[in-house]
């Protein structure tokens, strides 16, 4: 809590960076630009104060940490008008919607009606699903041609939050008609027999056939990324949460035995099957861990 505060009240009045890392063995930020991914994360981590503050009693008051918040979130509110990311629930979720649900700011639910309109901008009725990145390539691959190459990886799935809360708040079907699709897509090619998971899969956005599955930040194409597992663990966890459909609450249990099967003396390792010694991935194991505590809720 002290560390979160020291940083938010370092700030301008509309921050238009924010806390993305810190350098190994550091202790400073590094800082991004609201666009970027996890832009969204330090305003939700405000909020989650905010959430705590109204259940105890903390140094600081409710009232005054949801001013510190509402600055923070000022920055991202651009983002709700971004059609060139599939990360749009990651920037808008952990602050518009903490704040709505924590104050009923109706101006909030605006905001997140309006971001998930950005995101149906990505999506290919063709596929069945939202676009990730638009190109990418690596020393192995490149695609550069949105007309011929649909990029869809693993981690969007944690965006599909943002479409059923735009459907609740609406009454329109089509948010979570489209978040359901593209998780039923994502069932289909993502998942291995073995239960494990492919980083990215490549559609023809003509014929929106399969063509490849790869990874981009996994040790190879036929290995595990740890961190792309726990999205998904989360990712359909939260999708039956919406749905009720027991599909992907099996979905969800089968990835989470996998991830399990493949801790090391209660370590997450980057890549499961990246040679060995090779780093640890906290954030895969808080990722998963989150998403199993949701399945024990559910």
């Amino acid at each position: 809590m002290e560390k979160i505060l020291k940083v938010a009240n370092q700030e301008p009045p509309v921050p238009d960076t924010f806390p993305h890392v810190t350098n190994f063995g550091a202790t400073e930020y590094i800082y991004e630009p609201s666009e970027w991914w996890t832009s969204g994360f330090f305003p939700g981590s405000i909020w989650a104060l905010c959430e705590r503050a109204s259940k105890r009693e903390l140094p600081v008051s409710f009232e005054e940490l949801v001013k510190i918040a509402r600055k923070w979130q000022s920055g991202m509110e651009k983002e709700q008008y971004n059609t060139e990311t599939h990360d749009i629930g990651f920037m808008i979720m952990p602050s518009f919607q903490r704040d709505l649900d924590l104050t009923g700011s109706k101006p909030c639910g605006d905001v997140i009606i309006r971001a998930a309109e950005s995101l149906l901008t990505r999506w290919n009725e063709t596929i069945g699903c939202l676009r990730s990145w638009n190109t990418t390539s690596t020393k192995i691959y490149e695609f550069a041609n949105k007309d011929t190459d649909f990029l869809v990886i693993i981690d969007n799935l944690m965006n599909l939050d943002l479409l059923y809360s735009a459907t609740l708040l609406s009454g329109d079907p089509k948010y979570a008609a489209i978040a359901t699709k593209h998780a039923e897509t994502t069932l289909k090619y993502h998942i291995r027999p073995d239960n494990s998971t492919y980083h990215l899969i490549v559609y023809d956005p003509v014929t929106g056939k399969r063509k490849v599955g790869l990874t981009h930040q996994g040790y190879d194409h036929g290995s595990t990324w740890s961190r792309g597992q726990a999205w998904a663990i989360y990712g359909f966890a939260t999708v039956y949460k919406y749905t009720k459909d027991p599909k992907f609450l099996d979905a969800a249990k089968r990835l989470a035995e996998y991830f399990m099967s493949r801790v090391e003396n209660g370590v997450v390792y980057w890549d499961f099957d990246a040679p060995r010694p090779c780093v640890w991935d906290t954030s895969a194991a808080t990722i998963a861990c989150s998403g199993m505590l949701l399945l024990c809720q559910l």
